[in-house]
């Protein structure tokens, strides 16, 4: 199971995040074998600038070279969500971002699976959720988001939202209380992509 939020009793990953990870959660979430920082490309990069008021000397935009690239470096994308983190306090006076995570780990304590992500502004937004092949269908995806629900109250949400595709783990989010409320086509190609939310009781 592996959904982004996907596959749990089955699970799978959530792609898309419901707002920026807040400042207090900064942690950029990188693709295996990218952890370390790569080297500095000469392309255009916001975080080569100073943000905001003060921002040095801009070309014109019709002037630059704006480059696409596949393989960003950590921090320049950490300016991003540090950014729009800011913009989105500024604009709702909610700073009250903060993870949740539970793991899965073997005899040795080694991390085999587990949930991840976070509480902000009476929302949790599950990101990822992810139980090994040889373990779904055994009970582990459930106690897993039972554990964030309880967390979730506990911090004053009133609502659990996450993201999965339709061949990861919608029907079991189905069971445990989610609905559809929003979804793309043809992502990936043959696909939908569903926004699922389950409302909390008290």
């Amino acid at each position: 199971m592996s959904s982004r939020a996907g596959t749990l009793d089955q699970p799978s990953t959530a792609a898309q995040a419901f707002g920026p990870l807040p400042r207090t959660l900064r942690t950029t979430m990188w693709p295996p074998g990218h952890a370390e920082p790569r080297p500095a490309r000469k392309s255009l990069s916001v975080a080569h600038a100073q943000p905001f008021a003060g921002v040095g000397e801009m070309p014109h935009p019709a002037d630059m070279d704006i480059k696409i690239e596949d393989e960003p470096r950590p921090e320049d994308v950490r300016v991003l969500e540090d950014r729009i983190y800011d913009f989105n306090v500024a604009r709702t006076g909610f700073d009250d971002g903060k993870f949740v995570a539970a793991f899965l780990r073997d005899a040795e304590g080694l991390t085999i699976g587990g949930l991840f992500g976070w509480t902000w502004g009476a929302t949790c937004y599950i990101r990822y959720l992810f139980v090994p092949a040889s373990l779904r269908n055994q009970g582990h995806g459930s106690p897993l988001m039972r554990a964030a629900e309880r967390e979730a109250k506990l911090r004053g949400c009133t609502q659990i939202a996450l993201e999965t595709h339709d061949f990861q783990a919608p029907d079991f989010y189905r069971r445990l209380g989610f609905e559809v409320v929003g979804r793309i086509d043809v992502y990936p190609s043959g696909h939908q992509y569903l926004t699922m939310l389950k409302r909390l009781t008290s």
